[in-house]
């Protein structure tokens, strides 16, 4: 079974935290710690990226979607904006070419920690001028041993509920 959840914020960096709790409250019983740890950086770095790049030129009442679905074999982040449409794949190209661990880059980072952590990515604009980066992590790709399989019950990537 499906289970989703939508939070809307604001413009502004210090939505992070309310992000990460509203993450955390839905679904830090029911994710591995890996899981868990790979969704909070993906969701930071895709909201991070929304509000000082897509909303740079944007008044800080302009709204931020989250939206997770978690399914029985992999969890779904998106992160909706209303930047201008840009080029996702010539942008990681491009931090790829630089060098996307440089301490003193001054940017580019949230791309290349996206690219690396979800196991399938893509970036699309709706109809309505909206964008939508969307993120999947297949719990089937994580360790099978023990309690790090991505779930805490049956299925790989969610955890049992007690």
């Amino acid at each position: 079974m499906t289970q989703s959840h939508r939070l809307q914020v604001n413009t502004n960096l210090e939505e992070l935290a309310q992000i990460l709790e509203w993450f955390n409250s839905h679904y830090q019983e029911k994710l591995t710690r890996r899981v868990l740890i790979k969704s909070q950086t993906i969701l930071a770095e895709a909201f991070t990226n929304a509000v000082r790049h897509a909303h740079r030129d944007k008044r800080t009442e302009t709204p931020i979607e989250i939206v997770v679905y978690l399914h029985p074999d992999q969890i779904e982040l998106q992160v909706w904006d209303f930047g201008p449409e840009f080029d996702w794949e010539q942008q990681l190209k491009q931090v790829q070419e630089a060098d996307p661990v440089n301490a003193e880059a001054s940017g580019g980072r949230g791309i290349y920690l996206i690219a690396r952590l979800a196991d399938r990515f893509r970036y699309y604009r709706t109809h309505d001028e909206r964008n939508c980066l969307q993120m999947i992590n297949d719990f089937r790709t994580e360790p099978v041993s023990g309690q790090e399989s991505g779930v805490r019950n049956q299925e790989p990537g969610v955890r049992s509920q007690h």
